[in-house]
């Protein structure tokens, strides 16, 4: 049966996951032991139900409790067993039928169990459980750098950039030094405005792995934002060049170039990325910026629906489509469209001011043509 994790509690000696499946059932999944696991007992409201350990054939303690409860019950979860302290814990129970698994962790590698759990969820983009687990091992083993690094990974798609640059600074102090860390918390830092401190974290990611298209990418979007909008294309250029074919770094280029006003090449860069990707809904958004820049009303308004299809809480595009309408006579609708934008706060994007002392330079790649970073 497939598993989809919907929360993660940690505790001391175990942790507690909340999974999607037929029945109640509390099972040890892979439980880190020298053996089984004897005298685990759970209690489910007033019933009190005990497991009995099973060692498999690769040396790991499983074992299972099922029960069936009705939702809105409150879990009362008392666990205890040889090589951990009792635990307690309550839940309230609110799906139809859920699983609960119970992860046994306790041994002198439990900070790398729970790192490696963190980079399982990780890879499978359940950022809110892979944080817990990377907070899991930093518990464990406060200077765990790889744990650190990855956790800044994770406050950044969660959006906590403070917390990221914090985690990726501690990484840096305990020695890992590396191309990731400078991205992570360059990235952390250009989300928050310090466009001159993201700008030396990821000049400094790129003099550590100078054609890592991840980095260039953030690099040329920290351009952008500082207003050195050729660095910025020259960038994202080489980004393209170094991994073809990701829609993201078309997208990007391509929108970058509706701000500079090269409407034939933007058009190009962000058909390139629908085509890619047809349910990219930001792209439909800037390619409805370009159609309005353009005079091409209709159109803008066709590609403006579907950005606010894939997400209607982009304020962004509510006003788009109002100045589109505005063009084309619908009042109404105009007005209908400025207000859904201002109750999602819309703000309008304006470049700040160039850094003191101008755009860097970049060193450019022997291997980027210069029709490419012509855009021809």
């Amino acid at each position: 049966m497939r598993l989809i994790l919907l929360a993660t509690f940690f505790f001391s000696d175990f942790v507690l996951a909340l999974g999607i499946g037929a029945s109640l059932s509390f099972e040890v999944l892979d439980a880190i032991s020298r053996g089984p696991i004897p005298g685990v007992r759970v209690t489910i409201g007033s019933e009190l139900a005990e497991s009995e350990g099973i060692t498999d054939s690769f040396g790991k303690c499983t074992f299972a409790l099922r029960a069936s409860v009705k939702a809105g019950t409150v879990l009362h979860v008392f666990a205890e067993g040889k090589g951990f302290e009792p635990q307690h814990v309550e839940l309230e129970y609110r799906g139809g039928t859920e699983r609960i698994f119970l992860v046994h962790t306790r041994n002198p590698d439990s900070a790398r169990t729970a790192f490696r759990l963190g980079e399982t969820l990780r890879d499978q983009q359940k950022w809110r459980d892979a944080h817990e687990a990377f907070s899991q091992a930093i518990a464990l083993d406060d200077h765990y750098a790889e744990a650190y690094r990855e956790r800044c990974n994770a406050d950044n798609q969660l959006g906590r950039f403070h917390e990221a640059v914090a985690d990726c600074t501690h990484a840096i102090a305990l020695g890992k030094r590396n191309s990731i860390t400078y991205n992570n918390r360059g990235f952390a830092h250009d989300h928050l405005g310090e466009f001159t401190e993201a700008l030396d974290d990821l000049l400094t990611g790129l003099s550590l792995e100078p054609h890592a298209p991840t980095i260039l990418n953030n690099l040329a979007l920290t351009f952008w934002h500082l207003g050195c909008l050729q660095q910025a294309q020259q960038t994202f250029t080489e980004a393209i060049e170094r991994r073809p074919g990701y829609p993201l770094y078309d997208e990007n280029l391509g929108a970058l170039l509706v701000d500079m006003r090269q409407y034939d090449l933007a058009r190009t860069m962000l058909i390139k990325s629908e085509m890619l990707d047809p349910d990219r809904w930001i792209t439909h958004y800037h390619l409805g910026r370009l159609y309005n820049a353009t005079g091409q009303y209709q159109r803008a308004i066709q590609e403006l629906n579907k950005a606010i299809a894939g997400q209607p809480a982009h304020a962004g595009s509510y006003f788009e489509r109002a100045f589109a309408k505005q063009a084309l006579g619908d009042d109404d609708g105009a007005a209908a469209d400025r207000s859904t934008a201002k109750h999602l706060n819309y703000k309008p994007t304006a470049l700040v001011a160039v850094r003191e002392g101008g755009c860097p330079t970049i060193p450019r790649s022997e291997t980027v043509s210069s029709a490419a970073l012509n855009g021809k």
